[in-house]
């Protein structure tokens, strides 16, 4: 391999995605939950604090929401590794950040691989 070759993978798209989205549906549906009680008891209340809190949570959480589903799809796109002679390359991002992390490879000394099953 020439000192300029270079050889680029990028994740799995479908295994990426899915095990971001798959830590936050116990989020999703907890917050869900709290925000079904929380209606319910304002209802009871009808005290205009407790309701206004109540809005400016639902915001918050909507804007959280969308976060979360959109972060996953742009740090699939900004992540990529790139191999050569001398060095690992690994580009990683998110919709707030980039990161370049670089390894050459003669101070590889041991590698394993553990699997999760």
């Amino acid at each position: 391999m020439k000192k300029n070759n270079f050889l680029k993978f990028k994740p799995d798209k479908i295994a990426f995605l899915f095990s971001a989205y798959y830590r936050m549906i116990s989020v999703v549906i907890l917050s869900i939950v709290l925000l079904t009680a929380a209606l319910f008891f304002s209802r009871t209340t009808a005290n205009l604090v407790i309701i206004l809190i109540i809005v400016v949570v639902a915001i918050f959480a909507v804007l959280l929401l969308v976060y979360v589903l959109v972060n996953p799809v742009v740090a699939y796109q900004r992540e990529e590794y790139q191999f050569s002679a001398e060095q690992l390359l690994i580009k990683k991002g998110g919709i707030l950040f980039n990161s370049q992390t670089e390894l050459n490879i003669k101070n590889i000394t041991d590698l394993d691989l553990v699997l999760p099953f």
